[in-house]
């Protein structure tokens, strides 16, 4: 195992309380500035804890409470008896979708708005059908769109909005930007949404999304497909969503009712 950089002005041993910040946090600090300059790149495993409290001279259950709050803030993923793994460079300001109901699953809060950046008709070639659950060499009217939030300054996420050809009429709507897709479908064509089917998944940024997602090439994010369905089982829409990592969390809270 590579010997653990020594980083300046790590914090010494001393007795009794430190002034400022616990040591823990002096730690957790020093850490986090080893994680964003690159020491330790996403996807990496840190030292152990020993190497840890070598370093800092102090012992493993300080080195742990550092480690807590680096897995707190998002930064590592701690699995017992595997160690800590780095899965973002620095803490952000995540977007939190709290989702009580069943039809929030589908739709962004009002405050989230939609930038349509380009649009254009494309057939899904082998790569595009597997991705988005559809039929090889079947044809689609492709929007891509920035999505942003008023509590982050980096856009949330980008979509990819997939709609058949026979339902283009929608981008003609005036409220085409604020009103969800899938909603609009249904007031255009008098079609129900029967059946919406919801992948989740871990990705990389795209090389082509990089800069309009302020984010670095290939790192970490949250990838979503979604799939709306008509009452006939026709598919109507797939969305293809990547949220650069640690900018959203879905928050879900279900509740199983009493039998009587």
């Amino acid at each position: 195992m590579n010997s653990t950089p020594p980083l300046p002005g790590a914090p010494a041993r001393r007795r009794g309380r430190a002034p400022g910040a616990p040591l823990y946090r002096k730690i957790a600090d020093a850490l986090m500035a080893d994680i964003a300059a690159g020491v330790y790149p996403v996807g990496s495993l840190l030292p152990t804890e020993a190497e840890f409290g070598e370093r800092f001279g102090t012992g493993r259950h300080t080195v742990r409470d550092a480690l807590r709050c680096l897995s707190d803030e998002g930064i590592i993923l701690r699995r017992p008896g595997s160690g800590s793994t780095v899965i973002a460079s620095g803490p952000r300001r995540r977007f939190v979708q709290s989702v009580s109901n069943f039809d929030q699953w589908f739709n962004y809060p009002a405050d989230v708005r939609r930038q349509h950046v380009e649009s254009a008709h494309v057939v899904a070639d082998r790569a595009l059908a597997a991705q988005l659950g559809v039929e090889d060499g079947s044809a689609w009217l492709r929007i891509g769109a920035l999505r942003s939030a008023p509590s982050m300054k980096a856009p949330l996420c980008w979509v990819d909005i997939y709609v058949a050809p026979r339902l283009a009429a929608v981008t003609r709507e005036r409220d085409h930007e604020v009103t969800p897709v899938h909603e609009q479908i249904e007031r255009v064509s008098g079609e129900r949404i029967a059946e919406v089917e919801v992948e989740i998944s871990v990705g990389r940024v795209p090389e082509r999304l990089a800069s309009m997602l302020a984010a670095e090439p290939g790192s970490s994010a949250l990838c979503l497909v979604r799939r709306y369905a008509s009452e006939s089982g026709e598919l109507l829409q797939v969305t293809a969503t990547v949220h650069p990592e640690n900018r959203y969390v879905y928050a879900m809270k279900f509740r199983r009712e009493t039998r009587r």
